[in-house]
């Protein structure tokens, strides 16, 4: 990304964090409403649980890194 473009995007990036903590809050107050202090708590354990998983699932592998130059031996053409 270009140096010039980065703060744009931080700012982007930050707004989208912001308006997805806002629909959840609605959401949880909505939760809290029409079902109770102890169900909406239990919902949001339950889909907190359910997003780590999914999150853990989903990882990237993790892959071998690569050799640096000093480990290359000098047979090996570069």
């Amino acid at each position: 990304m270009p140096s010039e473009l980065r703060s744009s995007g931080l700012a982007l990036i930050q707004t989208g964090q912001a308006l997805a903590r806002f629909g959840c809050s609605i959401a949880f107050g909505a939760a809290w409403t029409a079902w109770g202090d102890r169900w909406a708590v239990g919902a949001a354990t339950v889909l907190l649980a359910v997003c780590a998983t999914a999150a853990f699932a989903l990882r990237p592998a993790v892959q071998a890194p690569a050799p640096s130059p000093a480990t290359v031996s000098e047979e090996t053409p570069a």
